[in-house]
C-alpha cells in the first residue's frame, strides 16, 4: 500500500511478506514459513531513506532454527511470548 505524505509526493510504502524453503546448507534445513512487514520510507524525490523491517519470529529464533532444525520444537520459544514487568 502507498500513503500519502504530503504535497511532495512523501510516502511509505509497507510491503507484508511471507517466507520459507530449504537452504542449500549440507544438511538442508527447511525455513519454516513465517511473516513480516517491510516498510520503505520516501524522501522528497520518492527515494527510500529509511527501511525498516518486522518479523513475526525473533532473529534469534530465526538463526537457531536454520542451524539446528530440530530446535523448532524447543519450549524455549514459549519464552518468547512472556512478558516481564519490574
Amino acid at each position: 500500500s502507498y500513503e500519502n505524505g504530503g504535497e511532495k509526493g512523501y510516502g511509505m510504502i509497507e510491503v507484508k511478506w511471507r517466507l520459507g524453503g530449504v537452504i542449500k546448507l549440507p544438511w538442508h534445513p527447511t525455513v519454516e514459513p513465517w511473516t513480516g512487514t517491510t516498510h520503505y520510507h520516501l524522501d522528497e524525490e520518492g527515494l527510500v531513506y529509511l527501511h525498516q523491517e518486522g518479523w513475526d519470529i525473533s532473529v534469534w529464533r530465526a538463526f537457531v532454527c536454520t542451524l539446528y532444525p530440530e530446535a523448532k520444537n524447543w519450549s524455549i520459544w514459549d519464552l518468547e511470548n512472556i512478558s516481564i514487568h519490574m
